[in-house]
């Protein structure tokens, strides 16, 4: 599975559509996503909400960066 987040899609609903890719904000880019957690007290403290179009963003990057790994170590010869 290495691919699925690199098609480029656009879900149509009622009144516009919405794409499959989104680039996170630059905040959340400098200091990502809080997670939701139980503190020491037991307090559920909810996470940042995250978009599935971010996540799908976030994979596509992942999935580049991978690539031109494979590429710069195949012209390499290993």
């Amino acid at each position: 599975m290495n691919s699925f987040a690199t098609v480029d899609r656009d879900y149509p609903f009622n009144g516009g559509s919405y794409a499959s890719k989104k680039q996170p904000s630059a905040a959340a880019q400098a200091t990502g996503f809080k997670p939701t957690y139980i503190n020491a007290s037991g307090i559920l403290v909810p996470g940042d909400a995250v978009d599935a179009a971010e996540l799908n963003y976030i994979f596509n990057d992942l999935y580049e960066q991978a690539a031109n790994i494979d590429r710069i170590l195949t012209a390499k010869g290993k």
